[in-house]
């Protein structure tokens, strides 16, 4: 009887892992398209349209795999720095300043 009640004890205290969000979802909750985010290995990108494959359950078992509109978190689309843009012509300059003095 003792392993019984042992077995379900352990059962209920495993989490369930069918509400585990899609990848690179969770940067994007309450923000919108465009803004700024961190994507699950801690990349900066910013906020995108996409589509999300989820486990629906309301029909019970088996689930069926449904897709859904959801954000994700893009790095290519962000996370460039506002200095970028004048890092290159910066350099630019400082190497023609040098060629000059020779």
């Amino acid at each position: 009887m003792s392993t019984r009640l042992l077995t379900v004890l352990l059962l209920l205290t495993v989490p369930a892992l069918a509400d585990v969000p899609p990848a690179n979802t969770t940067g994007c909750s309450s923000k919108k398209v465009g803004d700024s985010c961190e994507t699950d290995d801690k990349k900066s990108g910013a906020c995108r349209d996409a589509t999300c494959t989820r486990l629906d359950y309301s029909r019970g078992t088996p689930p069926r795999s449904i897709e859904a509109p959801c954000l994700k978190c893009d790095p290519k689309s962000g996370g460039c720095s506002s200095t970028a843009g004048v890092a290159l012509p910066a350099g630019a300059f400082a190497l023609m300043s040098l060629r000059r003095r020779r």
